[in-house]
């Protein structure tokens, strides 16, 4: 039918040219007769026609080629000149960071979440979960995201992680979660878990819904009202004292020397990294649960841990962190020039630094009153902190930044999520290089440069590299120097009774419970944790401990399985059952 409708056409269009083709005639013919057909019915085909332009035409064609390209001929510096002008490769030379507290990664949006959702296999076995610190059931809040359910996937991940927003933006998934995603080898790489964990607690931050106890927990005993404190409300703290007021307890402490809580994530991360708001809004869940938190009080100068006892405090939580910059004092070598060149002017510590960055940048809107850097700054250390450090120089007016450390790129202790932005936007960076010691001017106030030592590995073993000083030394010249080798716990009298030769509080790993004292449960970098989220899952661990360890001296009983109650909001209370004919559903969630 359709057949005979074509055959039609044709021949009312062109009868000569269409009879021609029925006829068998030579390929040729044909072929000049359908060019012809096509002409004349849809328009023209020959060279001529198709470059046949008006006058606006011919103007706007100008400059499209119309024959094969022919070599050109044109010098380099020319090259060169275009190049620097018009330059959009994402590499920085520094001053374009200048003031820029911009977050590094935009937040995903919501089209973006659920076509990442749904690269996710929802696997089985979730090599995820196991790779989470805090054990969040990730398949089952990517399966949320998947459909929307921005409450339900938050509830998952606050179930697990009381900040799981924080978390968020600063876990250094590529060594936890993300590690070992089934699709990591797919041309997008692994999912992108840390987004999405951001996306939908922020989304359920926006709904302003507070955090409730789980309605279930009525008419507990005398000793759920047992006075815990907590000293620090740090990412450790603030975790701990969430898993307790979840389970129940009404007489929650926390102790902070701060005007304001969230520990390293408010007080040291930058802007860029982890904004203030969000490490606030998590400082509010916790007290929604009733725990007090009391600003301006410090372990050691207001109050000890004897004083905290005979207070009637049962059970105390130490998360303070490590709250003193390594100075360098257990290297003879480099620890008498540090300490003539603490003074100098262009000399500051990984904590002091930053703690500046915080007040003006953070906590007081005013980055234009941040001390102004100029120069080549020079980072020592290769951890997140110096990194944060080297960063924030870029963004206060460094022309040039380097890190110098002792190690090599394959066993630095900085994670990927922090290193490849730094590298990205110029640091340069400078391995096997062991200070030794400080030049300064006449004066002894300035820093003119800084000594080093090359420092190489002595054996093959990846895993336990030993390194050692060469004796081939280098100067580098420098017009400001941060040191950021780590931190420790202060030295005071208190602390020598719980902590080891390492500098570090001796405890029980399992528990977090001190060795030194049964009531006494520590967590977060004062053991030796090295991120945020292994912090949190400290404090998270400890507050079972802390639990079972009230209750049995009451004399009740726990289950030997942990269990800890989830996170709950009024939503959850709200009746999802319904009655059709006469017969009443369950209510399933």
């Amino acid at each position: 039918m359709f057949k005979k409708k074509l055959y039609s056409f044709l021949l009312q269009k062109n009868p000569q040219s269409f009879s021609a083709i029925l006829n068998p005639q030579s390929n040729y013919y044909i072929f000049k007769s359908l060019n012809h057909l096509a002409s004349s019915n849809f328009g023209c085909c020959s060279k001529k026609e198709l470059t046949k332009f008006n006058s606006d035409q011919e103007e706007i064609m100008k400059s499209m080629p119309n024959q094969i390209s022919q070599p050109t001929l044109r010098n380099t510096k020319i090259r060169e000149k275009y190049s620097e002008e018009f330059d959009r490769t994402p590499h920085c030379s520094g001053c374009s960071k200048c003031g820029d507290w911009k977050r590094d990664t935009p937040l995903m949006t919501i089209q973006e979440g659920v076509r990442e959702a749904l690269r996710c296999l929802k696997c089985n076995d979730a090599p995820c979960q196991q790779g989470c610190s805090t054990t969040i059931d990730i398949k089952t809040f990517i399966y949320n995201i998947q459909n929307k359910n921005w409450y339900g996937a938050a509830k998952v991940i606050l179930s697990d992680n009381p900040l799981g927003l924080t978390c968020g933006q600063l876990c250094p998934i590529s060594e936890l979660c993300a590690r070992n995603c089934n699709v990591s080898h797919t041309e997008q790489g692994p999912i992108k878990i840390n987004r999405l964990q951001e996306l939908a607690v922020r989304i359920f931050k926006e709904m302003g819904v507070p955090q409730i106890r789980d309605p279930s927990l009525k008419n507990l005993p005398p000793s759920y009202k047992t006075p815990i404190a907590l000293i620090g409300a740090g990412p450790a703290s603030l975790s701990c004292a969430s898993f307790l007021g979840r389970l129940g307890y009404e007489n929650i402490h926390i102790f902070e020397k701060n005007k304001h809580g969230g520990g390293i994530t408010t007080h040291e991360i930058p802007e860029n990294r982890a904004p203030i708001e969000e490490g606030l809004w998590e400082v509010e869940m916790v007290k929604q649960l009733g725990v007090k938190i009391h600003y301006g009080k410090q372990l050691g100068r207001d109050f000890s841990l004897e004083d905290l006892r005979e207070q009637g405090f049962e059970s105390v939580f130490l998360g303070i962190g490590l709250q003193q910059p390594n100075m360098a004092t257990n290297d003879k070598t480099l620890a008498p020039s540090v300490k003539k060149a603490q003074n100098a002017k262009n000399f500051s510590d990984s904590k002091k630094f930053l703690n500046e960055v915080f007040k003006l940048v953070k906590l007081e809107g005013k980055p234009n009153e941040a001390p102004k850097l100029k120069g080549h700054v020079l980072v020592l250390g290769i951890g997140d902190t110096a990194l944060d450090c080297a960063r924030s120089a870029f963004r206060l007016g460094a022309e040039r930044v380097s890190v110098a450390f002792r190690r090599g790129f394959q066993d630095m202790r900085a994670n990927d999520e922090i290193f490849e932005p730094a590298r990205m936007e110029g640091i340069n960076f400078i391995p096997y290089s062991a200070p030794i010691s400080y030049k300064l001017d006449e004066s002894g106030e300035i820093i003119t440069a800084v000594e080093f030592d090359k420092s190489l590995p002595q054996n093959n073993d990846h895993n336990n590299l030993k390194y050692k000083k060469t004796n081939q030394k280098y100067e580098l010249p420098v017009d400001y120097v941060i040191q950021a080798f780590g931190c420790q716990l202060p030295d005071e009298e208190w602390i020598q009774k719980i902590k080891k030769s390492n500098n570090l509080v001796d405890v029980h790993y399992e528990t977090g419970q001190t060795k030194a004292y049964e009531w006494l449960f520590v967590g977060g970098d004062a053991i030796g944790t090295k991120n945020l989220v292994d912090a949190v899952n400290d404090g998270k661990t400890a507050s079972w401990y802390i639990h079972k360890y009230i209750q049995e001296r009451n004399g009740y009983e726990v289950p030997k399985q942990p269990k800890l109650p989830g996170f709950f909001t009024a939503i959850d209370t709200v009746d999802l059952s319904t009655e059709i004919a006469g017969v009443r559903s369950e209510e399933r969630r």
